[in-house]
């Protein structure tokens, strides 16, 4: 499914990331640098493709999608991982590191010759 054209692939966010929400976020772009990805910061070239996640209360989704097509081009999801929301301050991050390591094991590396092979950079 492709986003309406010139809108950002991204999945709605809340008002304000949560602390989980910061959280994922670091941790799937250290993933992703340990694959051989490089984060592309500001406005200088456009990334090979773009990150969304949304660490809702029932299950962790992790998606990427071509920045030149639009195109989802890979998908993982996760039940058990949950931002807990107000009423519990924080998630455990040792449950975090390790569900955010157990989805994006299927995320191809760089090097590999999947269909993200030419791929080097991302952006959020």
């Amino acid at each position: 499914m492709r986003p309406p054209a010139g809108r950002r692939r991204t999945l709605p966010p809340g008002p304000r990331p949560t602390a989980v929400a910061r959280r994922v976020r670091t941790l799937i772009g250290a993933k992703l640098i340990l694959k051989g990805y490089v984060e592309q910061v500001g406005g200088g070239g456009r990334p090979d493709f773009v990150v969304a996640f949304d660490p809702g209360q029932s299950a962790l989704v992790v998606s990427a999608f071509d920045a030149r097509t639009d195109a989802q081009v890979w998908r993982a999801a996760s039940e058990g991982v949950a931002d807990p929301g107000p009423e519990r301050a924080c998630a455990d991050d040792s449950q975090l590191r390790d569900e955010v390591g157990r989805l994006l094991a299927t995320f191809p590396e760089r090097s590999s010759e999947a269909g993200l092979a030419e791929v080097s950079s991302f952006t959020w």
